[in-house]
């Protein structure tokens, strides 16, 4: 595959970003060494993808193959200083025993809070021709629990903000194609991520709330609030978060999810509801499992889009490395002909999805990823890559062709409260794409991030 001048560009400045990085690991910035002898990996918290630092005090040696839970594992009580909810999950949903995560409080018996801040510069070549695809940005995290045992039940409320920073109001709307694409960027400055209550009994949970997709599972970390720093089936097919109930049951190993959700991520613009359903067999060292969204669409009357899937996930882990697949066979697009896409005005994707086959006849798909990462005391780094196959062709090559992505991200952990990143995508070239441009794949990503 040639490399054409965006591209070019994108590779220099990564050359120049991995020199930069390792100069300032060398001059040592924020280093606290004599404090944090024995900084400990993003993912080595059991059956969790939390930062996991120790305290000021020794920690016993990681053994990569013990099944305990949290509770049991020796040196957990001091673990997890800070949480970056850089991985997406949620603590209210894992089934295992988090009380050594926490602390307790004088208002319930379990609590944490945890604040994320980045400041970042993203270059995305894909949305070029809006005009916005690099900029200098901040964001920020603020996530927390409480847990309050109620006789044989334990409640809980957790939640999860983004602060995010909006877009300048001079955006490029000079054409019908560019304007459908500006609610791409009214960004929220405040954004609810995650907001659920919850009651458990035993291995009965109950849910109500928007959390985090009962769909597959992730196991690699994101670095931007939009997560677009994500395989493709994960940013444009699976909604990151649902709202709705849920019930789940957990004994052991299995783990039985079962929802009825919005559809959407936010409040509904149908009277239908989506059922999602995960079957899995989960520990700390493998997982497998196979879930299934169905629903009549998202939107209505000639609005209504289809956002169906069955997939599979998995994980191995051992050691520091992790591997991980997700695959799924997708359907989207409208349900009715006849709807422009200049006329949309909610987000919409550049790989032109938003189309329709024919009358209540949905577009199909199979995508997929393969994920390896590596979470060492000071270095993190992340290999990703996945492809997407359209199954119907519709004379339009923005469409029909098969995406191919890869995905790179590499970490630095200074000390347990400050990182540096660096994210690269490259996606195969699109030729007469938006504007009828050459659509260049490729987005860089760099930048610094604070929790506490």
């Amino acid at each position: 595959m040639s490399l054409r001048n965006g591209r070019i560009e994108n590779v220099r400045l990564t050359g120049l970003l991995a020199v930069y990085v390792v100069l300032v690991c060398q001059v040592g910035l924020c280093w606290d060494s004599d404090v944090y002898p024995d900084v400990r990996p993003l993912s080595q918290i059991p059956s969790l993808n939390w930062a996991d630092y120790p305290a000021h005090e020794a920690e016993p040696a990681f053994e990569a193959d013990w099944g305990g839970t949290a509770a049991e594992c020796p040196g957990l009580h001091v673990a997890a200083e800070r949480w970056t909810r850089n991985y997406q999950t949620s603590l209210t949903l894992m089934p295992y025993n988090c009380e050594a995560l926490g602390d307790a409080g004088p208002w319930c018996d379990w609590y944490r809070v945890d604040v994320l801040a980045r400041g970042y510069y993203v270059n995305d070549k894909r949305i070029q021709f809006t005009g916005q695809e690099a900029t200098f940005g901040v964001e920020g995290v603020l996530a927390g629990v409480l847990r309050h045992a109620a006789g044989d039940w334990e409640l809980g409320l957790e939640s999860e903000l983004y602060l995010n920073q909006p877009y300048d109001r001079n955006r490029l709307r000079d054409t019908p194609e560019r304007a459908s694409y500006l609610g791409n960027f009214d960004i929220d400055p405040l954004e609810i991520s995650q907001l659920l209550l919850s009651a458990r009994y035993g291995d009965l949970l109950l849910a109500i709330g928007k959390m985090v997709t009962p769909f597959g599972r992730t196991y690699f970390p994101l670095y931007l609030n939009d997560r677009r720093d994500a395989p493709f089936i994960r940013t444009e097919s699976i909604l990151w978060r649902e709202t709705g109930l849920l019930a789940q049951y957990d004994p052991g190993i299995l783990v039985l999810t079962g929802a009825l959700m919005n559809g959407s991520e936010d409040m509904d613009t149908n009277s239908s509801k989506a059922l999602l359903t995960r079957l899995g067999l989960d520990t700390d060292a493998a997982a497998v499992g196979a879930s299934i969204k169905i629903q009549d669409g998202i939107g209505s009357e000639g609005q209504k889009m289809y956002n169906n899937h069955v997939g599979m996930d998995a994980m191995l882990r051992r050691g520091r490395c992790t591997l991980s697949a997700e695959l799924i066979y997708d359907q989207y697009g409208f349900h009715r002909p006849g709807f422009a896409a200049e006329e949309i005005t909610w987000h919409q994707g550049v790989y032109h999805r938003e189309q329709n086959l024919a009358h209540k006849s949905p577009l199909t798909g199979i995508g997929y990823y393969i994920n390896l990462g590596y979470d060492g005391e000071r270095w993190g780094w992340m290999l990703n890559y996945g492809e997407y196959y359209p199954q119907e062709q519709l004379g339009d090559p923005v469409h029909d062709v098969t995406t191919r992505r890869g995905l790179a991200k590499l970490v630095y952990h200074f000390n347990a409260y400050c990182d540096a990143y660096a994210a690269l995508i490259v996606e195969n070239d699109v030729v007469g794409a938006q504007d009828g441009r050459r659509r260049e794949g490729g987005l860089l990503l760099t930048g610094f991030q604070a929790g506490f």
